[in-house]
């Protein structure tokens, strides 16, 4: 269950970008998630807000650890 709340997680509108990664990371070892880096960071995006997205995208970061 904890792997879908991970899928689940969104980073809403008055969620801070540090809360989001802060929980999101949580849920990764709550769950013993154990995924390739790549899968962990789609799983990442997916839930942050849209203008949020973008920027990573622009700045080409692929990897959770990079992106904070």
């Amino acid at each position: 269950m904890v792997y879908l709340d991970m899928l689940r997680w969104t980073q809403g509108m008055s969620m801070l970008v540090d809360q989001y990664t802060e929980k999101f990371h949580v849920l990764i070892v709550k769950g013993q998630i154990i995924e390739t880096d790549q899968q962990i960071f789609a799983c990442y995006v997916k839930g942050l807000r849209g203008e949020i997205k973008r920027d990573m995208f622009t700045t080409k970061l692929f990897i959770v650890d990079e992106a904070c």
